[in-house]
């Protein structure tokens, strides 16, 4: 394993370790990009996936379902298999606030304030996530959750 992934991986047991001791999340899959400038990690539960990847100034989390692929492509057949962490909250609380650009400076947002602030954003939600995502619940709420997307991008 390359030594974006190793430390990605060391940051995620660091930041997200409720993840592995209170809700039986597991890695299950480390991937280093082509160019070897990317990461990938799979977490899974006996409910639902969760996708890290990190880019080297960026870090983002997407949910999907035990079905969603273990790949780095968010879409399967033209349909989105993984979602946005931030989207799914927005969703779950039915906030649909226009998004503001951040004023945070884009050096000032290092991969240790993003990961912290990525753990602090699951943890609070993680129950409602899991209850959305449960025995693939999401797919029943599917249509719903891509109309509160459509209409947060139109507003």
């Amino acid at each position: 394993m390359q030594k974006i992934c190793a430390d990605f991986h060391e940051l995620i047991l660091k930041n997200f370790t409720f993840l592995f001791d209170r809700w039986g999340f597991e890695i299950v899959t480390e991937e280093v990009s082509r160019f070897g400038d990317r990461c990938l990690i799979i977490l899974q539960s006996s409910q639902m996936k969760i996708k890290f990847y990190q880019a080297p100034d960026e870090v983002n989390i997407l949910l999907g379902t035990l079905s969603s692929p273990s790949t780095w492509d968010n879409s399967q057949y033209g349909e989105k298999v993984w979602h946005y962490i931030r989207g799914v909250i927005r969703y779950l609380n039915n906030d649909l606030t226009p998004i503001r650009s951040n004023t945070e400076k884009w050096s000032d947002r290092t991969i240790d304030r993003q990961m912290a602030e990525l753990s602090d954003m699951l943890k609070q939600n993680i129950a409602e996530i899991d209850a959305l995502f449960q025995n693939e619940n999401f797919e029943a709420k599917r249509n719903d959750y891509l109309q509160f997307l459509d209409k947060l991008i139109t507003k």
